[in-house]
């Protein structure tokens, strides 16, 4: 592999298809992707930048920490307010709903109760949701223990004594970005499909891929926004503000 990658001999290429036939060249193709995507990782690393191999996405590490506000104090209050009466209510940037349920009173069905409550008193059915102990089955999520919360808190959750449900109500979200100043539109289909291509999936609100913009760039949103919201702790306004206005998103479009 390392030969043919140096020297480009088609030659070398058809003996070593002839001598290991189509399995081998399969086998030589899954090497030769893996070396990419490893280069691609090493400059990452060492440059803080480089093109990613299978979506053509150039990534960037900014030179400067890009602060993003957190909503951990509005959960700290939720958690002591379900301590004092078995379940805790709040919402933050008027879109992000925390519901939180003692196992004790509720008997496991907090997560049930707070759809029912999410879906039909806030009107946010088809708006995505999680509980936040999905953050130890998510690869790129915070784990529990990286929460800024009491620790007895934190047994609650990883052990079902307390369950913390997350929701994200997609109108008025994107009713608090437009207030904020910023512009949003439905994607075309061809966007959308040119999206899908390049293994990079929008979010669809009501069958359509959703662009946040502002006088510079757009941004599409994606899953990567919401785990940030969601297991990240960030603000969602202050979250897509601070994505446009991050210096490392130079494409126009790019999450």
């Amino acid at each position: 592999m390392n030969f043919f990658i140096e020297t480009q001999c088609d030659h070398a290429f058809d003996h070593f298809s002839n001598q290991y036939g189509k399995n081998g060249v399969k086998q030589l193709q899954r090497m030769f992707r893996q070396t990419v995507r490893m280069s691609h990782v090493k400059n990452v690393m060492n440059e803080g930048k480089s093109t990613d191999p299978d979506t053509d996405r150039h990534i960037r590490i900014p030179d400067e920490l890009v602060y993003v506000p957190s909503w951990s104090e509005e959960l700290n209050g939720t958690l002591k307010e379900c301590d004092k009466k078995g379940w805790g209510w709040n919402v933050i940037d008027e879109c992000l709903f925390i519901g939180i349920y003692s196992k004790e009173i509720y008997h496991g069905h907090g997560h049930a109760i707070f759809n029912s409550v999410f879906d039909n008193f806030e009107w946010s059915e088809g708006s995505p949701r999680f509980r936040l102990f999905d953050s130890m089955i998510a690869p790129l999520a915070l784990t529990i223990f990286n929460l800024n919360i009491h620790e007895e808190h934190k047994f609650d959750i990883l052990f079902g004594r307390k369950n913390v449900c997350l929701g994200l109500n997609i109108g008025r979200f994107l009713d608090e970005i437009r207030k904020s100043g910023l512009t949003v539109r439905r994607a075309t289909n061809k966007e959308a499909s040119n999206l899908d291509k390049k293994r990079m999936p929008p979010y669809r609100w009501n069958g359509k891929a959703i662009f946040i913009g502002n006088s510079k760039r757009e941004v599409c949103l994606s899953d990567g926004i919401f785990m940030r919201i969601f297991f990240h702790g960030q603000r969602p306004v202050k979250l897509v503000h601070a994505l446009l206005n991050n210096p490392a998103f130079e494409e126009e479009g790019q999450r």
